[in-house]
């Protein structure tokens, strides 16, 4: 998995106190590979923040602003819970308002950054969740965020809605932390929140997996057709879901395939025959029924779609099956389906592979499209030579300016266009926006022909510099390629370049696992390049070479190759297919529950540091629970009961944290001067909290006690505490 060339900045900003959220934030960084660095805003100051042009979300130009956001916390509320207003008057008038400013403001902060937005919803407090008509209020409340931010790139909403189906968390509501420091979250909300958010980071920072080719038998069904009989296969609803989930992923662009040992008739017989399947045959952009071997299946797919095996994951129950693909076709994602039908419908949801995809009409139309290609490979096999087949293909190739209702669909092409692209610079919207703020150029590229509309295909990045037109992202879909497009693309850069007085244009190379194509491109054309560090080249080109390019298609392949400039090959480190199917299975079946990811953070400690005091053990069951307590908010393996918690590097929130975590393992309320009235040790708490039980006894004892106690002195008192906190179980059950 390829590493960001710096750490990612996560800058954090809430209506409440959200800090609670770093430590499953930082568990799910290191789990990804993502080196990060988190800095939370100042408590509350949501507009002030995205305001302020020095606040800590303006200050992010590498990384993800990350919003959460609790609408309660703007409700005006009377004693039951309703909202305030005049008599006469819309009750939450004032609230649609503060969402709506909300909307705008936040819209114009994302417009003036490079940095990756998020804005999650989160729920409201249970009493308000059950009020009259809060659950619709709130509900109108995300629709309104959802709807006002829809147009706005660069920022990418989760609703609360979407956060509970995901990752449901039953006791999410903790209303003592609310009370005394407005976290109105347990740490298993959090820990479910954090992974919301790990998940959508995921999606926007991993490549884009392009096509899934699916097996049927014990897949899509259950039972083998060829054996069962189309009649005889199980289709309930655990393998319904199955279908849904896929039915998803063709909506959002996915490539759907079809991969199956069986005869094609009979697997043809279930989707026609079988009303409980949910997705359609046509819904494949390509299908295979045989007896070959899946890897050679998979490989002849990849070559009709003309994409990379490495744009492919497989899904199939059979380990023989997988660990066939895995060895002939490396580069695809593997990825073993639990045979048992709920299992599998539990375990596809929780695969991240195709998060963060953000639905263009080019994605919704994608198996379309592939199917027009599909008919230009049966015309060019018609025709008797290559000039003739696209004399016939009547190409339309426009270039416009880049729009903000393009960049959607342009950062879409930056992380899915591998093989011709130039420095596989993936954008996010948000770049791609602040680029042209900047003073970068851009161009989209559309094409046309007779058999369809290509859509939005290729892009142009560039800037002029003090001699040359430089080019930050040159790309085009493969789906355009060996038309003539790319040698289109760069007669028009050799044209900007002569309006411009510049002498070339500068095509800077970075080789990768999948990007030949490209670097064949540029040897035909280019007649100087020099290497540069860390593998890439820069490719210059005159400028009045570069505007009179034209595609000569050649019948006679090898004598054309001979005579291009050879260009050395460039080590690329590809990508290890295996260890990313490997993390997202884990992922998948380990780590799909809060709960898990809570253990997992429990279970990952370090080494108490050397604080310069002896370790002292606990000496009694309370000092090791609250010992237990401080360690696993830490992230220490042990603590000493004499260590203190703030010279280990405990700090005020996570001091609230303690109190929390004492209420739920004793029943005992310390406030906030009890941690700071003295050492904040665990065997001072464990004072404390046997003090507290002494003084929540029942009366009858408490009764006796005091009066033994009103017979002592202040000295006698608290050497019958020290004694009594060293008691195997302590005095409440003496």
């Amino acid at each position: 998995m390829d590493a960001p060339t710096q750490p990612l900045r996560l800058a954090i900003a809430a209506t409440f106190s959200a800090e609670a959220i770093q430590p499953s934030l930082a568990f799910w960084m290191d789990e990804l590979e993502l080196p990060a660095r988190f800095a939370f805003a100042a408590y509350n100051q949501l507009f002030q923040e995205l305001l302020d042009p020095a606040s800590v979300l303006s200050a992010n130009t590498h990384g993800f602003n990350i919003v959460l956001l609790r609408v309660e916390d703007w409700l005006a509320a009377d004693p039951d819970g309703e909202c305030a207003a005049a008599e006469g008057a819309d009750p939450c008038a004032d609230l649609r308002r503060k969402v709506a400013d909300f909307v705008e403001t936040l819209a114009a902060a994302v417009r003036r950054s490079s940095a990756s937005w998020m804005l999650v919803g989160c729920p409201a407090s249970p009493a308000h969740e059950g009020g009259s008509g809060r659950s619709r209020l709130f509900a109108e409340m995300d629709a309104l965020l959802v709807d006002g931010l829809a147009d706005v790139p660069g920022v990418d909403v989760v609703t609360s809605a979407e956060l509970a189906g995901a990752y449901p968390v039953a006791e999410y509501f903790d209303a003592h932390a609310n009370s005394v420091a407005h976290i109105p979250y347990t740490p298993r909300f959090f820990a479910a929140l954090g992974t919301m958010v790990a998940r959508r980071i995921h999606g926007r920072t991993q490549p884009v997996c392009k096509a899934v080719v699916v097996d049927c038998d014990n897949t899509l069904w259950t039972g083998a057709c060829g054996e069962d009989g189309p009649d005889g296969v199980e289709v309930d609803s655990g393998r319904q879901q199955i279908h849904a989930y896929l039915s998803r992923l063709h909506d959002s662009g996915v490539l759907l395939c079809l991969c199956s040992r069986n005869n094609e008739a009979d697997v043809r017989a279930v989707f026609r025959h079988r009303p409980e399947m949910r997705i359609a045959l046509d819904a494949f952009a390509a299908f295979r029924s045989n007896w070959r071997p899946k890897s050679e299946n998979i490989r002849s797919i990849a070559a009709e779609l003309d994409l990379s095996p490495g744009a492919f994951a497989f899904f199939d129950d059979d380990p023989v099956e997988c660990a066939e693909v895995r060895a002939n076709c490396p580069q695809v994602l593997i990825i073993p389906l639990p045979r048992e039908s709920a299992a599998a419908a539990r375990f596809v949801p929780n695969l991240w592979l195709f998060d963060g995809r953000k639905t263009t009409a080019e994605g919704r139309q994608r198996t379309v499209f592939y199917r027009q290609n599909a008919a230009r490979v049966r015309a060019r096999q018609d025709a008797p030579t290559l000039s003739q087949f696209l004399a016939r293909l009547d190409l339309m190739i426009q270039m416009v300016d880049v729009l903000p209702a393009n960049t959607p669909r342009l950062s879409e092409l930056t992380r899915r266009t591998n093989q011709f692209n130039l420095t596989t610079i993936r954008r996010t919207e948000a770049e791609i926006d602040a680029l042209s703020r900047q003073g970068v150029e851009g161009l989209a590229v559309r094409v046309k022909d007779r058999f369809g509309d290509y859509g939005i295909v290729g892009l142009l990045l560039f800037g002029a510099g003090s001699d040359a037109l430089e080019i930050d992202t040159f790309l085009l879909s493969c789906r355009a390629l060996g038309r003539g497009v790319e040698h289109r693309m760069l007669a028009r850069l050799g044209e900007i370049a002569h309006e411009r007085g510049l002498s070339r244009v500068d095509l800077p190379f970075r080789r990768t696992a999948g990007n030949q194509p490209a670097l064949d491109f540029l040897g035909s054309v280019a007649t100087e390049y020099e290497g540069l560090q860390d593998g890439a080249c820069l490719f210059r080109i005159p400028a009045d070479v570069a505007s009179t390019t034209r595609y000569l298609p050649s019948e006679h392949g090898a004598a054309a190759e001979a005579m291009r400039p050879r260009v050395e090959s460039v080590e690329s480190p590809g990508t290890d297919a295996h260890a990313r199917s490997a993390l997202l299975i884990a992922i998948a079946n380990d780590l799909s529950d809060p709960r898990q990811v809570q253990e997992q953070i429990a279970a990952r400690t370090r080494a108490r540091p050397d604080t310069g005091n002896e370790y002292v053990a606990p000496r009694n069951s309370t000092e090791g629970t609250i010992a237990g307590i401080l360690g696993e908010l830490l992230g220490f393996d042990r603590i000493g009961v004499e260590d203190n918690f703030f010279s280990m590097g405990g700090h005020s929130l996570l001091a609230m944290q303690v109190i929390f975590r004492i209420r739920e393992a004793f029943g005992v309320e310390l406030s906030a001067k009890d941690l700071y009235d003295g050492d904040f040790t665990s065997a001072q708490l464990a004072m404390k909290v046997q003090h507290s039980r002494l003084l929540t006894a029942d009366t009858a004892r408490v009764d006796v006690l005091i009066a033994k106690l009103d017979r002592l002195s202040d000295k006698e008192i608290q050497t019958l505490l020290e004694e009594s906190s060293a008691m195997p179980d302590g005095p409440a059950k003496q």
